[in-house]
């Protein structure tokens, strides 16, 4: 009998050893919105015990100085009309040393009076401190991939330029949703920004999996990509 050997990395426990032990487990609304109560609680070391949906209203948390960890949970049902430059965002203003990752966005209704767009945003107005591997669940996406122009559906990115040699990138792919990177899509990216005069050939794709360093080459006119490869899963498959 051919014997089985199975090596599996979870990535969740990434997750979880990484938080602090000492952390606030929040699993509600209540929990969510007394971190802004004080200086002390703006300070915490704080991570999410489940997904929470917000039932009623929520001040913006101003002034966050700790950590939040969302252990890849999401907050849902964020809804708000933005008046002037009041904050949107479930953090209104984080500062330098503070840490926000691994938290996503769902059913997200913001407005704005029309004096201040650019102050509506989700999760983080304004940040000075870390942001990483946090997203926005989007209607977008699904919205473009099941569109009568792409009869067989289609996978969407979003694109924000950074510099003339890097951007930053996030994608709904065709039939799974929200995915950590996607190679192919990346390249498309480049090639889309080079020929709208936006980005050099050779840039930086950064992706909620990691970077990617991309080369439209002029001589072949081939897109090169070189990027990190993480074993995730290994086996044998039973003969017969």
């Amino acid at each position: 009998m051919m014997k089985k050997k199975i090596v599996v990395f979870l990535l969740m426990l990434v997750f979880v050893a990484g938080s602090s032990s000492a952390a606030i487990v929040i699993t509600d609304q209540a929990g969510l919105q007394a971190i802004g109560t004080d200086a002390t609680t703006l300070a915490g070391d704080y991570v999410l015990g489940n997904d929470i949906t917000l039932t009623g209203p929520f001040t913006s948390i101003m002034e966050f100085t700790g950590t939040f960890d969302g252990q890849m949970h999401t907050i849902s049902g964020l809804t708000k009309t933005v008046v002037g430059t009041r904050a949107s965002g479930i953090f209104g203003r984080t500062v330098a040393g503070s840490e926000i990752r691994n938290v996503g966005m769902t059913n997200v209704s913001l407005t704005s009076d029309g004096e201040s767009p650019n102050y509506v945003a989700a999760l983080i107005n304004d940040s000075k401190g870390t942001v990483e591997k946090c997203w926005l669940e989007s209607v977008i996406g699904p919205a473009v991939e099941n569109h009568s122009l792409f009869p067989n559906r289609t996978n969407v990115h979003f694109v924000r330029i950074d510099t003339p040699s890097e951007f930053t990138m996030r994608t709904w792919e065709r039939g799974s949703g929200i995915t950590m990177a996607c190679g192919t899509g990346a390249c498309a990216c480049a090639v889309a920004s080079v020929l709208n005069g936006r980005q050099g050939r050779v840039c930086t794709a950064h992706l909620p999996g990691g970077d990617l360093e991309l080369n439209w080459c002029e001589e072949d006119n081939c897109v090169y990509m070189t990027g990190p490869a993480t074993e995730v899963f290994d086996g044998c498959w039973p003969a017969g």
